[in-house]
């Protein structure tokens, strides 16, 4: 059957009309004029989805300046599908600016367009970079101290609703360390918080990135991270975003 011309326009007008519409649909960008990646979670897949790239996911955690008031937030910036591997590139403590980040509500995410680009160096410490952190001195106390669960998130601990602790290193994992202080006691014993019993154990399990697994055992560390008690177990963890040294440290 052959083509009529009006049926070619009325096509044009069709596509540019769809090209308008997907302009206007698309989620406005902001750019940050200001971004400090200072933890990470590396490239996975999300839980129970089929081995394919589209659904690998990661995140960065950032103090990000808001433009409008000068001060700096805490914000997760999440990575989707080919654009997880990219974190891996990302220089933690740097400072990067004008990155545009797409506001999808309680995180950020980075789109096709986000580029993080001529990292530069802080006049910072850690803890300076880290603002709005709680930092416990002694382990003992983060049984009753957890990471708060989101509605947003699916009841699942809020990511950044985070800790800061110290401790030195007494075992490894393969994927994280158990560190102790002169808090924790010599035998691990049950104590009741609130409604609940929560067991205080000899070392605290810290579970952390790939790239943060270089110490060795005796090593002095601080660890940055969300705080959660074991279903089972009933034992306090740590799964950690950021880990830097704070005294003698021999690596692997």
């Amino acid at each position: 059957m052959q083509k009529q011309k009006g049926d070619e326009e009325a096509k044009k007008i069709w596509a540019s009309r769809i090209v308008f519409t997907n302009y206007m649909t698309k989620e406005p960008a902001s750019v940050h004029s200001l971004v400090i990646p200072f933890g990470i979670i590396e490239p996975r897949l999300k839980k129970g989805a089929e081995n394919k790239v589209e659904n690998m996911r990661a995140s960065l955690f950032a103090a990000v300046r808001d433009d409008n008031n000068k001060k700096f937030e805490v914000k997760e910036i999440i990575f989707s599908g080919k654009l997880a591997s990219l974190v891996q590139k990302i220089k933690l403590l740097r400072a990067y600016k004008n990155v545009k980040l797409y506001d999808r509500g309680y995180f950020i995410e980075a789109g096709e367009d986000t580029k993080f680009e001529n990292p530069q160096k802080v006049k910072m410490t850690e803890e300076q970079i880290i603002t709005g952190i709680c930092k416990f001195p002694k382990l003992e106390r983060l049984i009753d101290t957890v990471s708060h669960r989101s509605e947003y998130n699916g009841g699942y601990i809020d990511r950044t609703d985070m800790y800061l602790i110290e401790g030195m290193v007494k075992r490894k994992f393969g994927k994280g360390y158990g560190i102790k202080d002169e808090s924790l006691p010599l035998e691990e014993k049950a104590v009741q918080v609130g409604d609940e019993k929560v067991v205080v154990p000899q070392v605290l399990t810290v579970w952390v990135p790939k790239r943060f697994y270089r110490w060795d055992t005796d090593a002095e560390l601080a660890f940055l991270g969300t705080i959660d008690i074991g279903r089972d177990d009933r034992r306090p963890f740590m799964n950690a975003v950021l880990v830097y040294v704070t005294g003698f440290a021999p690596e692997l």
